[in-house]
């Protein structure tokens, strides 16, 4: 009973925002756009894999030559190698996704109650504060599409564990080890909160230097075959990725962007720093509110030594999250370069607005504390709610986006769905597609690789987080010399993104070749007519 107590908020959330239409495992049609399309089909071609090699999350017929792994598809390897052991019960179109946001709210619900119960001994003030972390704006703008990231239960999970009076080495490396197999950012945040509380045992002497040494050796010797057998080494040096803009601004807290907020306005800014899209929560803001005009006890959480470790963590985070370039609003305040040190972390995390998540959430934990402590405790519940039913009316307009993203597919979505049938006839006799020249996340990618999908064909090209660049432009020269000798495989259907390209190829196919335009996308079926006869 007292499990169900502590995920019922997180459920209630759930079903609120998504009407549980998502849970139908069959129902894909809400994934087939953008960042989603990237997740589920590269979980579609992991299904087609090998069930067991090394690494487990090796994903070769996505991509091909430039091919990595299901941890660059961003497809939560933790379940996409559990549902792979079972794919041959699975229908044909089968998404795990659904489940996976269940499970986030669920366990964003249970550490939140957890961490509170440190804090809080009042079980009904709890229950109502559990929602707000359910509902914090940083987490439900995950669900705009990348899936993996709506695992912020992680960093309360953290909190819970630096926060905890026991040290439990086996709560942490069970942490850390499913952290890495489901996103590098929330792995990088669940290993730092185990180091920070190693390191304020050892200043409390609860643990002794050369025990941390141990336990700090051992839980990484299991992160590493966590990444491992996700797959994370599988791309090698080298790697292309944007480093570019996805910085915090100074006034994200306070930005609510569109429809996140009735009452407070979207603040200007630059392009891509929806990444650092930080809004604290009106209901949040209240509580502030309320700390100031009732202070009577402030809080001593962050006046005891063992809060060092996480203060400094906390403030690298903060300013790491600005990136280097500063900005308030849409001005730009100031301008530095990262420490030489910092550059191969940079090249790695390069969406800083991320890394302040676990100041959010911290600035939470000790709002709702010092609001405990400041409010009578004859109102404090009746106050708390009203807040809390003037949090979600200010956040409906976004929570209606949601409930409205999850049941209607976009015409977009209808679109891929209706590809044409020539695909199937087309593809048949071949083994691969290769798109004229691969890329990352070329025009009608998604479409290409349902066909392929649908035909069970292995593509050259997708949609992925890291590329390798050396692979990439071996991948190009090869296929630039095949056309210029008009040297095609008989066992690959080749499709161009470029008319000049195709018309180059098709000067120098073979009279059994079939050449043509499906689709808006042009194509070279190498011996073709063959087939037919």
């Amino acid at each position: 009973m007292r499990l169900f107590i502590r995920v019922f908020p997180g459920l209630c959330c759930f079903l609120f925002l998504t009407k549980g239409k998502i849970l139908d495992v069959t129902y894909v049609s809400w994934l087939l756009d953008g960042d989603p399309a990237m997740s589920w089909i590269g979980w579609q071609f992991f299904r087609t894999s090998d069930l067991f090699q090394i690494p487990w999350g090796l994903n070769p017929y996505y991509g091909l030559e430039i091919s990595s792994s299901i941890v660059y598809s961003d497809s939560i390897p933790l379940f996409s190698i559990l549902f792979k052991l079972f794919n041959s019960l699975l229908p044909t179109q089968f998404q795990f996704f659904g489940i996976w946001i269940l499970l986030c709210f669920l366990l964003q619900s249970y550490f939140a109650s957890k961490l509170l119960g440190l804090f809080v001994s009042s079980s009904r003030l709890r229950f109502l504060f559990t929602f707000f972390f359910c509902l914090a704006p940083c987490f439900l703008w995950r669900l705009h599409g990348h899936y993996s990231l709506c695992a912020h239960w992680v960093i309360l999970a953290g909190l819970y564990g630096y926060f905890n009076r026991k040290f439990s080495f086996s709560y942490w490396l069970i942490l850390v080890f499913l952290s890495s197999l489901i996103h590098p950012y929330i792995c990088f945040f669940c290993l730092s909160f185990f180091c920070i509380d190693l390191l304020q045992r050892a200043l409390q002497r609860q643990l002794s230097f050369y025990k941390v040494i141990l336990l700090f050796c051992l839980c990484v010797s299991i992160l590493g075959a966590g990444m491992y057998s996700a797959g994370y080494f599988s791309l090698g040096s080298d790697l292309s990725s944007d480093t570019s803009g996805y910085r915090m601004n100074l006034l994200s807290v306070f930005d609510a962007e569109e429809g996140w907020s009735r009452i407070f306005p979207d603040i200007p800014g630059e392009r891509f720093e929806y990444e650092g899209f930080n809004f604290i929560g009106t209901g949040i803001l209240i509580l502030i509110v309320f700390c100031f005009l009732s202070f009577r006890k402030g809080t001593s959480l962050f006046l005891k030594p063992k809060m060092i470790p996480l203060g400094f963590f906390l403030l690298f985070l903060f300013f790491y999250s600005l990136s280097e370039k500063i900005n308030f609003a849409d001005k730009t305040i100031f301008v530095y370069q990262y420490p030489v040190i910092l550059e191969p972390f940079h090249s790695v995390f390069r969406a800083n607005g991320r890394f302040f998540w676990p100041v959010l959430y911290t600035i939470y934990l000790v709002v709702m504390i010092q609001f405990y402590k400041s409010i009578s405790k004859k109102w404090i519940e009746l106050v708390t709610f009203v807040i809390l039913i003037i949090f979600v009316f200010d956040l409906y307009p976004k929570i209606e986006f949601f409930q409205k993203r999850f049941d209607v597919p976009t015409a977009n979505q209808k679109q891929l769905v209706a590809a044409s049938p020539e695909w199937t006839k087309i593809s048949k006799p071949y083994r691969s597609m290769y798109l004229v020249f691969p890329e990352n996340k070329p025009k009608h990618w998604e479409t290409l690789a349902l066909v392929a999908l649908e035909n069970r064909l292995s593509i050259n090209f997708g949609y992925f987080t890291r590329l390798n660049r050396v692979r990439l432009l071996e991948s190009k020269n090869k296929l630039a010399k095949e056309i210029e000798q008009g040297n095609f495989s008989d066992k690959i259907l080749y499709v161009f993104s470029d008319k000049r390209i195709w018309s180059e190829a098709v000067s120098r196919k073979a009279e059994v070749d079939l050449t043509g335009e499906i689709d808006g996308i042009y194509f070279l079926a190498p011996k073709f007519l063959l087939h037919e006869i």
